[in-house]
């Protein structure tokens, strides 16, 4: 197109070709200088030759200097810089003409080193922020810090090992500086230590063998006595345990001879009413002494059981098999006279063998009434009696104990062929 500086050219034909276009004006890069370098129809746009560095001087000072070039009325411009917050880095950041100045100090930081002089505060030194310990090192004391910042605690602080009274009496009073989790103590030179009978103050206390110490022990005193007196109790007296032999006392059921008579739990009161724990009649004893010590032992010794009411074998059961079978008689009459013995209630009773039942011909008495076969058991039937005639026809009857058939009475003769 014809647009701003470009123009058209024309190309001539010679020799049959066409030669090369003459007089064309072509768009080139837009730049600023107010021409419409790329013939679009408008100068300069897209700020063409902006966003580069440049030196802005004359303006504001510090950081302010380096600026931005911008194109304006077709000629480049250079913008300074925005001031911006003042860092420690040896520049003038907000352009005010001072370098590092009102930069924030004082933060707690770490120092990198040990003990006291590992805590620091941050501070900006030559365009460099630095941590600058708060305390500097320092002769050790006994506080539980490393003061000297060497990496160990309470080290040859210069207290130890000075003496001190420890308040302790005796032995113990004098002592020597300890620096004890960051403390100083007075440890004695002599520590107390129980008290023991030999004259001397152990415990540190200010007292020498209070509270009979090593007393109340058994020892033997030696010496011919018996029993309990032999055995003494130790005693602690002028600084030197003793043996007290011991007194004759009570004699009591221990298995010792505490009278010291030579014989061992003699004449002691026993029988005292106890149980013994076992069942029947064994359950009720009386205290015994037996080898030192007191036992139960049954007053009733366990026996074969009889028919009396009571656990005589001790086994839990009462007048079991008692009289089991052993005969007796009733005092009924007849059958009824044999008997065995039962045991009932505690007492023996008789039973009958038999019981009574109908009496029948057998030359016994069945139903114990005193009389044998009375009332003619099994007779008045009618039987055959072997007999001619009608003396064949009998009827039954007891005789000695034995049923028999009694034939028919014999009758007058008559002529009826019988």
């Amino acid at each position: 197109t014809d647009t701003g500086p470009c123009q058209r050219g024309t190309e001539r034909c010679a020799n049959g070709q066409w030669q090369s276009c003459q007089g064309e004006i072509a768009p080139v890069a837009e730049q600023c200088n107010g021409v419409d370098d790329d013939c679009d129809g408008a100068a300069d746009e897209g700020d063409p030759g902006a966003g580069f560095g440049c030196d802005a001087s004359g303006g504001q000072g510090g950081e302010c200097v380096a600026g931005t070039t911008f194109c304006a009325g077709g000629r480049i411009g250079c913008a300074p810089g925005e001031p911006g917050a003042e860092l420690c880095n040896a520049l003038d950041d907000d352009c005010d003409g001072a370098t590092d100045e009102a930069v924030p100090e004082g933060d707690l930081c770490g120092t990198g080193r040990l003990g006291v002089c590992a805590v620091g505060l941050t501070e900006c030194r030559a365009g460099a922020p630095l941590c600058l310990s708060r305390r500097d090192p320092s002769a050790e004391r006994c506080n539980g810090l490393d003061d000297d910042c060497d990496g160990s605690i309470d080290e040859g602080a210069a207290e130890v090992g000075s003496g001190c009274a420890t308040g302790l009496l005796g032995a113990c009073a004098m002592g020597t500086r300890q620096c004890v989790g960051g403390a100083l103590v007075c440890r004695g030179l002599i520590a107390p230590v129980p008290e023991t009978c030999n004259g001397s103050d152990d415990d540190c206390d200010g007292l020498a063998d209070e509270r009979q110490p090593g007393a109340g022990l058994g020892c033997d005193p030696g010496g011919p006595d018996d029993g309990a007196c032999r055995t003494g109790t130790t005693a602690c007296a002028d600084g030197a345990l003793v043996c007290v032999p011991g007194e004759p006392g009570a004699e009591r059921c221990d298995g010792r001879d505490d009278d010291c008579d030579g014989r061992i739990d003699e004449q002691i009161p026993e029988g005292g009413a106890c149980q013994t724990g076992e069942p029947g009649v064994c359950a009720a004893g009386g205290l015994a002494c037996r080898a030192g010590g007191f036992v139960c032992l049954p007053r009733v010794a366990a026996s074969a059981e009889a028919c009396n009411g009571l656990d005589d074998d001790c086994d839990g059961n009462t007048d079991e098999g008692a009289l089991a079978g052993v005969p007796c008689q009733t005092g009924s009459p007849g059958a009824c006279a044999a008997g065995t013995l039962r045991c009932v209630a505690g007492a023996p009773v008789c039973t009958p063998r038999v019981v009574p039942m109908l009496e029948t011909c057998n030359g016994a008495d069945d139903d114990c009434d005193g009389a044998t076969d009375e009332s003619n058991p099994g007779a008045g039937f009618a039987c055959n009696a072997g007999q001619p005639g009608q003396c064949a026809a009998g009827s039954t009857a007891c005789v000695g104990g034995v049923t028999v058939c009694q034939p028919g009475a014999p009758g007058a003769e008559t002529c009826n062929g019988v």
